[in-house]
């Protein structure tokens, strides 16, 4: 896990800051519908204007290639109005908490699994539907969970939005990085529940089948499963509706032979085809700008082909 040293804030990340702070008082003050209406429109308008959404449809080409070009530009826009939505949920997370019928769930079973591990699983998700509300569904198995998420750059506004997470994650709240890493291995060893957001692109990780390139993946979450024999189990929440989602869980095979590297990138290709799974059935809700793929190593001109079908 790379290490992330904070940086003392630049004038830049003050003017940030004063803008997220004026933001959180208007959403709060605003009906959430109009508050959503306005930032939704704002990305939408906005982002088309960037080099992210020239990345978003270059990766949407690749992946999707049955898709027509119109189909997968509707895409990319749903995708950031999906992104403008999310950026108001996590300014009033605790008032949606506070409302249980916007939450169901779909356990498989999988809840079963989770009740009868005394000493914790490990909780895999991807940035799809609202990653902000995850912690929910803890909640709802009366689980303490510990997350580990990637920091902002701007020091300022990372403390504000923790503020705002940390009481969701009564196990602790830990910016990726070295020292998070030994932390978060002694939490499991301790037998609690961890969760990380897995389809960042980890250069020091591994590389698995991500629709089909190879795609850079972190093994951590499979690390902690195998050596500590835990479950390892994919969450996805859902959008099925305004301000509404359906938690859906599904255990992951962690393989357990005497090549311990192996198994391990072999729990973290089945953690990427279940993403690929989830990502291919609503591909609006899935947050396409990460550099997951290496075009130097796994050009676009592979072919449509190549691509992995849905597992």
């Amino acid at each position: 896990m790379k290490s992330e040293q904070p940086r003392p804030p630049r004038l830049v990340h003050y003017i940030e800051y004063v803008a997220l702070r004026a933001m959180f008082w208007l959403v709060r003050a605003l009906p959430l519908n109009i508050a959503k209406s306005i930032s939704e429109t704002g990305v939408r308008k906005i982002a088309p204007l960037t080099r992210r959404h020239t990345r978003v449809l270059d990766h949407l080409r690749h992946a999707l290639p049955e898709r027509t070009e119109t189909e997968r530009r509707k895409i990319a826009d749903e995708m950031w109005r999906n992104v403008g939505t999310i950026a108001i949920e996590t300014l009033v997370l605790d008032r949606l908490a506070a409302e249980p019928d916007r939450f169901s769930f779909e356990y498989n079973g999988v809840d079963e699994v989770i009740r009868a591990a005394p000493n914790g699983c490990i909780y895999v998700a991807c940035h799809y539907g609202n990653w902000e509300v995850l912690p929910l569904a803890a909640h709802d198995l009366k689980r303490s969970l510990a997350g580990v998420y990637k920091q902002l750059s701007n020091p300022l506004s990372e403390h504000f939005l923790k503020e705002l997470r940390e009481p969701f994650y009564q196990g602790g709240l830990f910016p990726k990085g070295y020292t998070t890493a030994r932390q978060v291995l002694s939490l499991a060893k301790q037998g609690k529940d961890i969760a990380v957001l897995a389809d960042l692109r980890d250069t020091r990780g591994v590389e698995v089948p991500f629709f089909g390139r190879n795609a850079w993946a972190t093994p951590f979450p499979a690390l902690i499963a195998r050596t500590y024999d835990r479950p390892l189990i994919a969450v996805r929440p859902r959008r099925i509706g305004p301000s509404r989602f359906r938690f859906e869980l599904e255990q992951i095979d962690v393989p357990r032979t005497d090549d311990r590297a192996a198994d391990i990138k072999a729990a973290t290709a089945a953690v990427h085809a279940v993403f690929e799974r989830w990502i291919r059935e609503c591909p609006d809700q899935w947050f396409w700008t990460h550099r997951k793929w290496d075009y130097a190593t796994n050009p676009p001109e592979s072919g449509p082909e190549n691509s992995s079908e849905p597992a």
